[in-house]
């Protein structure tokens, strides 16, 4: 797996974010570091392989606002699910609450498309799965209780997000299990989403 952490300065190999010309960067830094302060002290780059091709990591320090990764399937797999050779695998898209409607959602994905279409992965489509636009209809409007770590989170689809992406639903199927407060367990459909990508940046 391929895991790219958006950052105040790179989004792997010097692909940006925010901008370090960014009028604004560091009021959004500020901002998001107030609303995770855990977060406040930097990482570093130090990633020596992506999908183990070799990479120089360039030692930068940098302060995350967000994430996503990049996974190459078994094609066996992916065949069973319908999906054409060189698909790579979108997954555990966030980008912080305290920054969310700023954009960096869509420039992130757009990023990850990118970086999926070129070496070493050389992916000519893009998946993801996702909580079905249909769930709240199916599981009301209870929050669940995310069993991992105990928190409450809000029954979201972003399948309608991701279309507005140019990504399209091509299957639906049972997905993640979530714990309603009365203790009640809830099996959510996920949909199955696919986008061509070949000849990104």
């Amino acid at each position: 797996m391929c895991s790219v952490c958006i950052t105040n300065a790179s989004l792997v190999d010097g692909e940006q974010v925010l901008a370090e010309n960014l009028p604004n960067r560091n009021a959004l830094l500020e901002q998001h570091v107030d609303a995770y302060p855990q977060e406040k002290e930097p990482l570093q780059d130090t990633a020596t392989d992506i999908q183990r091709t070799r990479r120089q990591p360039t030692g930068k320090d940098f302060n995350p606002i967000g994430h996503v990764a990049l996974e190459i399937h078994d094609p066996n797999q992916d065949a069973a699910l319908g999906l054409p050779p060189n698909t790579v695998w979108v997954h555990q898209l966030y980008i912080s609450s305290a920054l969310r409607g700023g954009g960096y959602g869509v420039a992130t994905m757009a990023k990850a498309e990118a970086i999926a279409a070129q070496e070493p992965m050389k992916g000519k489509w893009a998946a993801l799965d996702t909580l079905a636009r249909q769930v709240r209809t199916k599981a009301g409007d209870a929050g669940p209780i995310d069993v991992k770590t105990g928190s409450i989170m809000p029954i979201i689809s972003k399948e309608e997000w991701y279309a507005r992406q140019g990504y399209e639903t091509y299957k639906q199927g049972p997905g993640y299990s979530y714990q309603t407060q009365d203790g009640h367990s809830i099996q959510l459909h996920v949909s199955y989403m696919k986008k061509k990508i070949e000849g990104g940046v």
